[in-house]
């Protein structure tokens, strides 16, 4: 498929409604970082923004990245994750929101189990259904040896996959093969 603007990308990406969590796959941490920066600037729903690589948080503090008055920035850990979920999907079942989850890779490693890591996500998107809150996952992934896979993981993509790869101001949606 040929490169396309980013704002259009978003367009559709929004527009398209996934039954489960969206999952948005990235090599580059910082392309990564600046698709989700788009994204929050792209739509005018609550967004709560949970940092676990703490990346995105760091480049707003930093001045890097603006953040839009309707973000939400948590940076759960282990200890308090029981009362920060309980507190997104107080806030989410209610009222339609994004959810982003910035990343899989650090939400699993600060949980410290991919299954707490997974339910939870599962919990989150089922959850607000009703309301049309949607939770969008972003995970680093690599490909070593010619297949796509998340690393600490032991999940290998298939081919009915997509990739999304941002590059500048463009972006190409393609098939894993």
């Amino acid at each position: 498929m040929m490169p396309r603007n980013i704002e259009h990308i978003l367009d559709e990406f929004l527009l398209h409604k996934a039954a489960g969590p969206d999952v948005i796959l990235c090599a580059d941490p910082f392309l990564k970082c600046v698709f989700l920066e788009k994204l929050t600037h792209h739509t005018n729903h609550g967004i709560i923004y949970l940092d676990f690589d703490m990346l995105y948080s760091g480049y707003v503090n930093s001045g890097v990245f603006e953040m839009p008055n309707n973000v939400l920035i948590r940076r759960p850990g282990l200890t308090d994750w029981r009362e920060e979920i309980t507190s997104i999907v107080q806030i989410t079942s209610t009222h339609e929101y994004l959810i982003i989850i910035d990343s899989l890779n650090g939400m699993t490693t600060t949980l410290k189990r991919r299954s707490l890591a997974l339910h939870s996500i599962m919990l989150m998107t089922s959850l607000g259904v009703t309301v049309n809150t949607r939770v969008v996952s972003a995970a680093i992934t690599k490909k070593p040896t010619g297949k796509w896979k998340i690393p600490g993981s032991h999940t290998s993509l298939t081919s009915t996959t997509y990739v999304l790869d941002v590059i500048d101001d463009t972006a190409r949606l393609k098939k894993v093969v």
